[in-house]
């Protein structure tokens, strides 16, 4: 009786073998597609290698533009008409800085949770008003705009207009 089991035990256990071990023959048309692509990428890098990057552009003008940004001086932020002639200017302390920025991290990790800090204004942002800049004038006044889709520029130096800026008055508090 013993002899008879493990006879059949034998026997299932090759037939479950053999079975299970023609999933995972190296001939599947998966296993073939997989391994032209990667021949394929071998000689795309072996005919034309890729050429080790010796300057950083893009990190040069991001450091350019911290450098500049950092400068003391006035900025002139100009709202445009779609025609390009300007609606209305403000001279600022800074370059416009959208509402998204923010010195601290925006998200912490909490055990194995990811949660949203607030920023520094202690408010959540879900990111959906990044549209919406901030200026400090030189006069000292506040000011948020958010231009949705009209044009608008900020430089170092003021443009030469020929109208007559639009004069935005505030109240002393």
């Amino acid at each position: 009786m013993w002899k008879k089991a493990s006879i059949a035990l034998a026997a299932l256990t090759i037939l479950l073998l053999t079975t299970g071990s023609a999933g995972c023959d190296e001939t599947t048309p998966e296993r073939e597609s997989r391994q032209t692509q990667e021949d394929t990428l071998t000689r795309a890098f072996d005919a034309v290698p890729a050429i080790p990057p010796d300057r950083f552009p893009a990190r040069d003008a991001i450091n350019a533009s911290m450098a500049e940004t950092a400068r003391q001086g006035e900025w002139y932020t100009y709202s445009l008409s779609f025609d390009g002639t300007p609606i209305f200017y403000v001279v600022s302390e800074f370059a416009p800085m959208s509402l998204c920025d923010s010195i601290s991290a925006t998200d912490y990790r909490d055990s194995s949770l990811l949660r949203k800090s607030p920023s520094l204004d202690g408010i959540y942002r879900s990111g959906s008003d990044c549209r919406t800049f901030q200026v400090m004038t030189t006069s000292g006044n506040y000011i948020r705009f958010n231009p949705g889709n009209t044009p608008w520029i900020s430089t170092r130096q003021p443009l030469r207009l020929e109208t007559d800026p639009l004069q935005l008055e505030f109240d002393s508090e």
